[in-house]
């Protein structure tokens, strides 16, 4: 007898409540829904793809200014832990995504950018990632938002080195600074 849709997110319920309604394809397979049994989701419309292997709830409450964009590329390039495995970051949202996310500067937005301390390469359109060494002290989670995300101090470092044009980077300091 076929599985239920409800069945079915009652397996992903724990994933799904602790990731504000996302799950990668990676998570529901761990948890035993298969593909073809996510894309009976969606097609019930109980769930939405949001990007290549990540899907969220249709009827989610948002992710406090955390675009669903950012959220998701964060998600897949971590997508095979489920969210009670993850201590260490396998990347953490850094530059000019890691400033939007701590609300200083205005930075452009055209792609999300995450720092990983090892090479990955990722095949998600619009995502940047930067190979650099990731000390404890480098990143954090940002608890209301569920991401782990480079500190202010690293995200100005980040900024600061990259080729965006300076006049960014002061604004993105004089407002961390101004935060404290």
């Amino acid at each position: 007898m076929p599985e239920t849709t409800g069945a079915l997110l009652d397996r992903l319920e724990a994933v799904l409540r602790e990731q504000d309604g996302f799950v990668t394809t990676h998570q529901a397979e761990r948890l035993g829904v298969r593909r073809s049994k996510l894309a009976a989701l969606v097609r019930s419309g109980e769930l939405h793809p949001v990007m290549r292997s990540v899907y969220v709830l249709a009827k989610r409450r948002p992710v406090p200014r955390v675009d669903e964009r950012t959220y998701a590329a964060w998600l897949a390039i971590d997508g095979h832990r489920l969210p009670w495995e993850r201590d260490a970051p396998v990347a953490v949202v850094s530059h000019a995504s890691a400033a939007r996310l701590h609300g200083v500067g205005t930075l452009p937005d055209d792609v999300v950018e995450m720092t990983s301390p090892i090479r990955r390469t990722t095949v998600l359109p619009a995502v940047r990632l930067h190979v650099a060494p990731l000390a404890v002290d480098d990143w954090q989670w940002m608890a209301d938002r569920r991401i782990m995300v480079t500190t202010p101090a690293r995200t100005i470092a980040d900024l600061a080195i990259s080729p965006i044009e300076r006049g960014y980077v002061l604004d993105a300091f004089d407002d961390a600074v101004e935060r404290r």
